[in-house]
């Protein structure tokens, strides 16, 4: 009697077990990845053209040039900026420990983009000098 059944459970194990044969159940839990969003507008539209292929006036554009007065005031700002975030570089580096690999990836990281400011800012300072003279 227990031979007999056991056959029905020994189907069962292959048909529904690790290696299944019957792989139903399993394309059901497949992940899938989302659509890309499409692009704003209507689905007939160019961006930058309206309907007759005319293109689009964004209006007058305005003069973008800041005075050079402007340009020294925002530049020292910028320095006031870059003294703060150095002191906070500072002193987060004095609390960091060296066993800490997360830590040191990211403040390093953090460092190099301090770096490429303060680059930024000496290159606008040294434009300035030259444009004053």
């Amino acid at each position: 009697m227990f031979r007999l059944a056991t056959l029905p459970c020994i189907f069962l194990y292959l048909a529904l077990g690790p290696g299944a044969l019957f792989s139903y159940q399993r394309h059901l839990f497949k992940r899938t990845q989302l659509p890309p969003a499409p692009p704003a507008g209507y689905a007939s539209e160019r961006p930058g053209q309206t309907l007759n292929g005319a293109p689009v006036s964004i209006g007058p554009k305005a003069d973008s040039i800041a005075s050079l007065e402007e340009r020294v005031i925002a530049n020292a700002r910028e320095f006031e900026r870059l003294r703060g975030w150095s002191e906070a570089l500072r002193l987060r580096k004095r609390d960091l420990l060296h066993s800490d690999t997360e830590g040191n990836l990211a403040y390093n990281r953090e460092l190099a983009q301090y770096n490429a400011a303060l680059d930024r800012a000496n290159a606008e300072k040294d434009s300035l000098g030259a444009l004053s003279k």
